[in-house]
């Protein structure tokens, strides 16, 4: 209650500071509206011109509006002493993400008290922690970690680097044993999935300029082997296999422990169009992709393992709905329909193994739910630790998941789910 008082009270007092230490405004931005077409809606943005970086106008303005901040913020009454508080409660600890079991090796990030980037460190067993990649030493502080994924082999990581406020991601691969890190050549890149066997992964190549509205169009679904090091292109954007437009991001993943693969086709909005193939096919270039969703089927969110394809379709039910299918022959319209008690609103769905799903759902107050899913129907909700916001990482091997939990003034912490919830 302190702390929420006195934050009031901070605000207050802003609403009331007329002028300070001679400024009066935070300095205006140009306006320069440019115009764009949605599929026949137009759109202004009247500050396109802030997106290039290039433009010369951008850091003077800028760093004018953080002086103008900092005034502002240095002149509140009580601030110094509710920055302490919130510190006290919340910063200054460690935090904790992207938790990833893959049989006894568990792989996580972790940011120590007081630093601005992530270390990412790996255990095996009840091992010792070891210091697996440091983002900040090996970019010279420059360079952000932006994501990272595992293989199933628990050998290989890759990583993506940016240029620190970018967000325009390179591909770098570490080795897990050694700790050697590879910058495999691959510029604007975000991952989509490891093969299986850990032989390669798929990846989406952004080839427009960054920072610019181009930057999208036109993005490559690519498969990159760590063996050979061959990049081949998954879906041609010239002759696409399916419906696309040019401004619709094609990402093709495998299926986890399964033959097969799927092409998810997105256009900025929450549901997509969903597409199977057989995993061989789709690196032959011989792919026929079979519609599994379009659309109008309003699917948001999908998980497969083996054969079984899990779906979140929000069609004829806001709070949504789980859908089952084959994942090599997917018939929606015959998909089995599983509800969870009371209808919550289901956020995602994991699945952790051949037979089992978990499904976030929100409960009351914005805390998380977890639901053990089964192929057969049967819906078990999760008993979790404390009450907070969960995150869980899909399971690899089949075995456990993990979740990440944190409540409002409680450190994350990593749990291990096992498949049987």
């Amino acid at each position: 209650m302190k702390l929420v008082t006195m934050l009031a009270g901070s605000l207050a007092a802003l609403a009331a500071i007329p002028v300070l230490a001679g400024v009066t405004a935070p300095p205006a931005a140009p306006i320069e509206v440019v115009t764009d077409d949605y599929y026949g809606t137009k759109v202004d943005d009247p500050y396109r011109w802030m997106e290039s970086g290039k433009d010369q106008r951008w850091l003077p303005w800028l760093k004018a509006q953080s002086s103008y901040t900092r005034v502002v913020l240095d002149a509140l009454p009580g601030r110094a002493a509710m920055l302490a508080d919130a510190a006290r409660l919340s910063g200054d600890v460690a935090e904790l993400r992207g938790a990833t079991q893959i049989g006894q090796t568990l792989i996580y990030s972790k940011r120590l008290p007081g630093a601005e980037d992530r270390q990412i460190f790996v255990r095996t067993g009840k091992g010792q922690p070891r210091l697996l990649f440091d983002v900040a030493k090996f970019g010279n502080g420059k360079l952000a970690l932006d994501w990272m994924r595992h293989a199933p082999s628990a050998r290989i990581s890759v990583a993506g680097l940016s240029i620190r406020g970018s967000e325009h991601s390179s591909i770098y691969l570490i080795d897990i044993a050694t700790v050697k890190v590879t910058d495999t050549g691959i510029a604007q890149a975000e991952i989509s999935s490891w093969r299986p066997d850990s032989r390669g992964f798929t990846y989406l190549k952004m080839v427009g300029t960054p920072g610019q509205p181009d930057y999208y169009i036109n993005a490559q679904p690519r498969y990159h082997d760590v063996v050979t090091g061959k990049d081949i292109l998954l879906v041609p954007r010239d002759k696409p296999p399916v419906a696309m437009t040019e401004q619709q991001l094609p990402e093709v993943a495998f299926v986890n422990q399964g033959p097969g693969a799927l092409l998810a086709v997105r256009d900025g909005r929450q549901q997509y169009a969903l597409y199977a193939a057989p995993a061989q096919a789709v690196l032959d270039g011989k792919a026929a992709w079979k519609s599994v969703a379009g659309f109008d089927d309003i699917v948001v969110n999908h998980s497969a393992w083996g054969d079984r394809l899990w779906l979140l379709s929000r069609k004829g039910d806001g709070n949504g709905r789980i859908l089952l299918t084959s994942a090599s022959n997917p018939d929606l319209a015959a998909a089995q329909v599983i509800e969870l008690p009371g209808k919550p609103v289901i956020n995602f769905i994991n699945a952790v193994s051949r037979d089992a799903l978990i499904a976030e759902t929100v409960g009351e107050g914005g805390q998380t739910a977890l639901w053990r899913v089964t192929a057969a129907g049967a819906v078990r909700q999760i008993r979790l630790p404390m009450p907070g916001t969960a995150y869980v990482n899909n399971a690899v091997d089949g075995v456990s998941a993990t979740v990440a939990l944190a409540g409002w003034f409680s450190p994350t912490k990593i749990y291990r789910l096992d498949s049987q919830g």
